[in-house]
């Protein structure tokens, strides 16, 4: 996911847009590197490359060439390059690296610790995280579905993150195998859940979900994963949104 910049000049926070009324301003590049402004100070800053982010950490342009930038902007360095191309696979990685973070255990154990008390459960087993995984990449595609971009990056979006989850989640493919017929089964159950009209979607799924983790049923549960299903999605489906506003998505 793209981080937020810090202006070294005068600590603006956030992250870029294409217009002037973020924190920092998209201009193009500058010898091969991505170029910011930042909309607090006017610095001009050189954005390091594809650091563990989308950027890295950004230099200060010196004031006299960033003033003969600027001057020059959309001559010299051209009115084409306010969009740049972001890597569809960069996306699909991000994604995958939030459903594992999302479906650590230490992770599960933190959001259900004093559930789990109740039920006398001492740690997360690999069925529960299992059905925790597949809770979240069901998330990640709901998001992608709902967005209003291309349909053909979102398809290849949701079969690269689907992939990558799979071979950095599981060793082997007897591990892989398996678990893509369980999710596949919970999938069709969750959406035949998510097409029901009859109303009460969130805690059917929230009841479906806590009945797979835990074998029985539970309130506290069924509320607390249908609930963070749903802001997940939406967090997808925003993000998405405003990243293929922000840049050029490649396939």
């Amino acid at each position: 996911m793209p981080k937020q910049i810090v202006c070294p000049s005068c600590g603006n926070r956030g992250e870029a847009t294409i217009d002037e009324k973020g924190p920092f301003e998209v201009r193009g590049k500058f010898q091969g590197k991505a170029v910011r402004k930042c909309n607090k100070c006017g610095a001009g800053l050189l954005m390091g490359l594809f650091s563990g982010g989308l950027f890295g950490k950004p230099n200060i342009i010196p004031s006299d060439l960033w003033k003969r930038m600027e001057d020059t902007w959309g001559k010299e360095f051209g009115v084409n390059l306010k969009k740049e191309k972001v890597p569809l696979s960069q996306v699909a990685k991000d994604f995958a690296k939030d459903i594992s973070g999302w479906s650590s255990t230490q992770e599960i154990e933190k959001l259900f610790r004093e559930l789990l008390k109740d039920h006398d459960l001492q740690r997360i087993d690999d069925r529960m995280r299992r059905e925790w995984i597949i809770l979240n990449m069901l998330a990640v595609t709901l998001g992608l579905s709902k967005s209003s971009i291309d349909k053909s990056i979102t398809t290849q979006l949701q079969d690269d993150v689907h992939y990558i989850v799979y071979q950095t989640e599981f060793s082997s493919d007897d591990e892989r195998a398996s678990f893509e017929t369980v999710a596949r089964q919970r999938y069709a159950s969750y959406y035949d859940i998510l097409g029901d009209e009859s109303g009460d979607i969130p805690f059917k799924l929230g009841k479906f979900f806590a009945e797979k983790f835990l074998d029985t049923t539970d309130i506290l549960i069924t509320l607390t994963s249908s609930e963070l299903f749903f802001a997940r999605a939406k967090y997808v489906k925003d993000f998405v949104e405003k990243i293929s506003k922000d840049f050029d998505l490649e396939l």
